[in-house]
């Protein structure tokens, strides 16, 4: 028996929504179970591979904002970047961000509300929080929301890469020949 995911499928062929992955896995039923367990091991190495990488960065400092996308992008990071908590407490449902990288002090909300408001609609995202200021009672409340890691600015970028693989186990890919180490 065959089962159609062409719904499921987006513009590139391989973005699936966050909440299409059990639809996806649930339109697998027709097939045969020796053929299902193979389809799924197969879409778990495929959404691994697909998203394990995407990380969204929500500062409202648009230069910092961009250098963080870069640097990102050049450890092997896919990014999203969005410039206030609003943008992506509305985009959450359809992100496919596997950690989020949050500043404490935004224009419209603070880091830890915006953290709030993710968790009471439903979102998990493993958070790593950074900030310019040297309040304790933000990183109480950052901690306290479960964060996995609060980065004081300025930060180096390997501080960053090891917070983001412990909040999601995701490790950059390297692109490029590899030379021997």
């Amino acid at each position: 028996m065959f089962a159609c995911v062409s719904d499921e499928v987006g513009t590139q062929g391989q973005t699936f929504g966050r909440r299409s992955q059990s639809a996806l896995a649930k339109s697998f039923y027709l097939w045969p179970d020796r053929h299902l367990a193979a389809a799924l091991a197969f879409l778990g190495k495929f959404f691994m591979a697909t998203r394990r990488n995407l990380v969204a960065i929500v500062d409202d400092d648009l230069d910092l904002r961009e250098a963080l996308g870069q640097m990102l992008e050049m450890s092997g990071y896919d990014v999203e970047l969005y410039a206030s908590g609003e943008a992506f407490l509305s985009a959450a449902a359809t992100s496919e961000a596997v950690c989020l990288v949050l500043d404490v002090q935004l224009g419209d909300i603070t880091g830890v509300e915006l953290s709030r408001q993710l968790a009471a609609n439903g979102f998990e995202f493993p958070t790593v929080f950074i900030s310019g200021s040297t309040q304790a009672a933000f990183q109480r409340a950052a901690m306290d929301l479960g964060c996995v890691a609060y980065l004081r600015k300025p930060f180096l970028t390997q501080q960053l890469i090891d917070a983001i693989v412990a909040a999601s186990g995701s490790v950059p890919r390297c692109e490029g020949p590899q030379g021997n180490t």
